[in-house]
C-alpha cells in the first residue's frame, strides 16, 4: 500500500476515526470533505498529522448529489486515494462508486483487526497498522504530562532503613 500524497477523507460527527488513517498513511495533503452537522474544526484535528495543508469542504451528508460533486471536484488535484472510515454511509457510498469508477484505492480502518482495507482493490491482503503512542495522542489532541513522584514515595535510605527493621 504506496503511501498517499493527496489523501481524499471524508468526516462526519467523529474525527477521530480519519485523522487515525491520515496519522497512519502520512499524507503530504488532506482534502476534508466534511458533514455540514459535525462539531469540530477539522483543520485542528489534522493539525498535527499533514504534513503541508487540509483543504475543507463542508457538503450535506446525507444527499449524494451534493457529495459526489464536492468529491469530484477535487479528483483534479491529484488526490491518489480516499478514505471512509467514519464517514455517514451516503457519504462513503458516494466516494466508493467514484473510487471505483476512477480505480483509485478507498481506505477503510478495521479498528478491531488493526487493520487497513482497501475497499476498491479487494485482492490487496489488507495493511496490518499499529499507531504510535505519539500519532494516538495528536489525533486525540492529548498532550503527555509529566506526574509527580506518588506521596507515598521513598528514598534508598529509606527502604534500607525498613529492611533492617524487619531483619
Amino acid at each position: 500500500m504506496p503511501r498517499p500524497q493527496i489523501l481524499l477523507l471524508l468526516f462526519g460527527g467523529r474525527p477521530q476515526p480519519n485523522a487515525m488513517l491520515a496519522a497512519m498513511l502520512k499524507p503530504r495533503r488532506v482534502i476534508a470533505i466534511v458533514s455540514q452537522d459535525a462539531r469540530y474544526d477539522v483543520r485542528d484535528v489534522l493539525a498535527e498529522v499533514v504534513s503541508e495543508e487540509v483543504v475543507v469542504e463542508k457538503v450535506p451528508p446525507y444527499r449524494i448529489h451534493d457529495i459526489q460533486p464536492a468529491i469530484e471536484r477535487h479528483l483534479n488535484e491529484k488526490v491518489t486515494a480516499i478514505g471512509v472510515t467514519g464517514a455517514p454511509l451516503p457519504m462513503a457510498i458516494a466516494a466508493y462508486d467514484i473510487g471505483r469508477q476512477k480505480n483509485l484505492p478507498v481506505y477503510y480502518v478495521n479498528t478491531r483487526q488493526g487493520e487497513i482495507l482497501d475497499l476498491v482493490h479487494v485482492d490487496q491482503k489488507p495493511l496490518h497498522v499499529h499507531i504510535s503512542l505519539s500519532d494516538f495522542f495528536s489525533v486525540y489532541r492529548l498532550h503527555r504530562a509529566p506526574l509527580p513522584p506518588p506521596p507515598f514515595a521513598t528514598t534508598e535510605k529509606q527502604r534500607i532503613k525498613a529492611a533492617r527493621l524487619l531483619g
